[in-house]
């Protein structure tokens, strides 16, 4: 008699345990759902936020580096941003002519691609034996796979106006970003020293010597992520040379952004 309540009392528990895990799950899905959200509607600040931040971090040496040879940091600061753009410049200029070039060669053969996707797709649904006599066979030929080409292209001329108002955003997006690493790089002993004013003459010590080790160690990083994305791309465009890719560089300046 006694067995039975236990066996209930198990066969609740469990239950009891399967609902709470079953609710963890969907409150962990509805969180992430509004973070990424919220992350959604945050992008640009975020965007603005590291634009600044970085460049601000890769300007401060330089800075640093004027100030110390008696030069005004507000002058010394847009010395180095004026610096860090045209090399940033420089680099595009070198790169986007390649990019940009094989980019639009790849899409002007898009439609003859999918053309002939489409065509091998319904010589092999012709030689299914399943497949035949059916209505999926009938409706899967060459009228269907110029429909779709035709509709990608459609796409491809609706998403021209979106692709130059996302593209002025995001260049405004950087100029503010510009702006707000002037500020940080310029201000940045005086942030320190507002800091070290709030938490205390006893902790100022400790703080100034945290941020001395966050500071190498981020750099080193940064560094060290510049250097094997460069030996990465490199890497890339000779191996695609190697097997005859007529992409190669393309896919090499792919290769070297995506892993930055």
């Amino acid at each position: 008699m006694s067995e039975h309540p236990q066996q209930t009392d198990r066969v609740l528990r469990d239950t009891r345990i399967l609902t709470l895990r079953i609710w963890a799950v969907v409150g962990c899905i509805v969180i992430a759902a509004v973070i990424f959200n919220l992350m959604g509607i945050l992008a640009p600040v975020i965007e603005f936020l590291a634009v600044g931040s970085i460049i601000a971090f890769v300007m401060s040496p330089i800075t640093n580096w004027l100030e110390h040879h008696g030069v005004n940091r507000g002058i010394g600061s847009l010395i180095a941003l004026i610096v860090v753009v045209a090399v940033l410049v420089g680099v595009v200029c070198i790169l986007s002519p390649i990019l940009f070039g094989q980019i639009m060669e790849v899409l002007s053969r898009l439609p003859e691609q999918l053309r002939v996707a489409g065509g091998d797709l319904n010589e092999m649904i012709s030689h299914a034996k399943t497949l035949n006599n059916t209505p999926l066979k009938d409706y899967l030929d060459v009228t269907v796979a110029s429909k779709y080409v035709s509709q990608i292209a459609a796409e491809l001329g609706r998403g021209v106006f979106p692709l130059i108002t996302n593209t002025a955003s995001q260049l405004f997006v950087i100029f503010l970003g510009l702006v707000l690493a002037y500020w940080m790089a310029c201000d940045y002993p005086r942030m320190h020293h507002e800091i070290c004013t709030i938490i205390g003459q006893e902790k100022e010590t400790s703080y100034r010597f945290m941020v001395a080790i966050l500071s190498r160690s981020v750099g080193g990083y940064m560094r060290g992520m510049v250097v094997t994305s460069i030996c990465g791309g490199i890497l890339a465009f000779i191996g695609f040379t190697l097997i005859g890719h007529p992409y190669a560089a393309l896919m090499a300046i792919f290769t070297g952004i995506m892993h930055l």
